[in-house]
């Protein structure tokens, strides 16, 4: 399988297994791959792997050191750990009476007075004319915010508009001050119809990637829980599920600082801020690809404890997960779409030694290293 890697022959499923189980002999070894020339590996890489230029640009940059240490683990030896585990798809590949659809743009937008609006069902164009601002949905799906001129006082007219997302579902939305904002699955963002006072504030619930429009003399704040971030206007993800024992906030550009009522950090582009219980506030350097995957239409694992990757699947195909004989103890690394069906995605962990059942909307983990 190794071989069939270099080559560029694997299977999506094949590769898989391959990506995971190299960086777990890695950690496991807490070994240095050989110091060669890695550029002209790569070239040599490259030239055998010419389907490589179109993949995906976060795959892409994978694909070469594992390929190159692959071709290194073969040499000197690790590679027979395939002669005693040789699979195939046909072999691992489950049938499945029920499957689950990738999720798509579902949204609710709940007005000031309390009226319901299902994004998903709206044609395109004007959906509400709230207090100062008129709120549009765009032909790519977005909800605008239109604001208006007024001769009063545009802080005696906003309200709050709250835009929410189901499980199985994520939505984009343009605030009022231009700032962009995705909603992944079961999030919400609660914000007014127009920024009026000293601060550009907002509440959100769940996860979200912000684009904040700059303005220095209106910081932007994001509530969420008993944490807010504080930003003049810069890229950032912010993960706060409550099933979740981590809250993190993910910084890609500009400067945020991130605080609770006993901490205040500063988090530096590709710094990633931890809040739990059990550690107030942490502050590391992250792969912040990973951090936003989802919002580039895919799932990242770099050795996530199977729980944490069901969440993250449940959330996203609304699925409900019981666990049979335990949590298994494999952890999982790599990528994968998040266009496919459950059963495709979930076939990517049976490699692990774990199977699966669907009975209605539940997913039933059988862990086999019990």
């Amino acid at each position: 399988m190794l071989d069939k890697y270099i080559k560029g022959t694997c299977t999506a499923t094949e590769k898989m297994l391959v990506e995971t189980w190299f960086v777990q002999e890695l950690d496991k070894s807490n070994a240095e791959l050989p110091d060669f020339d890695y550029d002209l590996k790569e070239k040599q890489i490259y030239s055998r792997l010419p389907q490589l230029h179109k993949s995906q640009k976060s795959t892409a940059k994978l694909w070469p050191r594992i390929a190159i240490a692959a071709a290194v683990l073969m040499v000197i030896g690790i590679g027979v750990w395939f002669a005693g585990n040789k699979a195939t798809d046909n072999a691992t590949r489950q049938t499945y009476a029920h499957d689950f659809s990738p999720g798509g743009n579902k949204a609710m937008l709940i007005l000031a007075n309390g009226k319901q609006i299902v994004l998903d069902e709206m044609k395109n164009g004007m959906l509400a004319n709230e207090s100062n601002a008129i709120i549009r949905k765009t032909k790519e799906g977005q909800i605008v915010y239109d604001l208006m001129e007024t001769n009063a006082s545009a802080g005696d007219y906003a309200g709050f508009n709250t835009i929410s997302t189901p499980r199985g579902g994520k939505y984009q939305v343009i605030l009022p001050d231009g700032s962009n904002v995705w909603l992944n699955a079961a999030s919400s963002i609660k914000f007014p119809t127009s920024f009026t006072g000293k601060t550009r504030n907002v509440e959100l619930q769940g996860e979200a990637y912000f684009e904040v429009a700059k303005n220095k003399a209106k910081p932007f704040k994001v509530f969420a829980g008993k944490q807010v971030v504080e930003v003049l206007g810069t890229h950032f993800n912010m993960n706060t599920y409550k099933d979740e024992p981590v809250n993190k906030t993910t910084l890609l550009e500009g400067l945020v600082k991130v605080s609770n009522t006993k901490f205040t950090g500063m988090l530096k582009p590709g710094e990633q801020a931890q809040f739990s219980a059990e550690n107030p506030l942490q502050i590391a350097a992250v792969d912040t690809e990973e951090a936003i995957a989802w919002k580039n239409g895919t799932f990242s694992f770099k050795r996530a404890e199977i729980p944490m990757v069901m969440r993250q699947l449940a959330r996203w195909y609304d699925f409900d997960v019981k666990y049979q004989n335990g949590f298994p103890s494999a952890h999982f690394t790599g990528e994968i779409n998040r266009n496919i069906n459950a059963s495709q995605a979930l076939e990517m962990l049976t490699y692990l030694n774990i199977k699966f059942e669907i009975k209605g909307k539940q997913v039933i983990v059988m862990n086999q290293q019990h």
